[in-house]
């Protein structure tokens, strides 16, 4: 009984956690509104740092190492690039600013 509750609970903190890390952005439905820094990571992933998390650009040309404010539609784990990616619907420069 005791290993059952603890499977649940166990579950139940990993949903949670999950949540948690999307929420650090706004979102609207499944637009996410986020401002960071970008990077570039080896072999071809364009990066977004937004305080403690990650994100896979997808489907724009956004230069690394500049600071954008960026609206995305919130994809599936990237296991390649190691983050949740964002297809990018619009993105600006901002005054931002990032470590090279």
């Amino acid at each position: 009984m005791h290993r059952v509750l603890l499977i649940a609970l166990t579950g139940a903190l990993c949903v949670a956690a999950s949540t948690a890390a999307w929420s650090a952005e706004k979102m609207r439905g499944n637009k996410v509104f986020a401002s960071g820094c970008t990077s570039f990571k080896v072999p071809f992933c364009t990066m977004l740092k937004t305080g403690k998390s990650s994100y896979a650009l997808i489907g724009a040309s956004v230069p690394a190492g500049i600071g954008v404010t960026l609206v995305g539609e919130k994809g599936d784990y990237n296991f390649l690039c190691g983050a949740w990616s964002l297809r990018v619907i619009s993105w600006k420069p901002n005054r931002m600013k990032c470590p090279m």
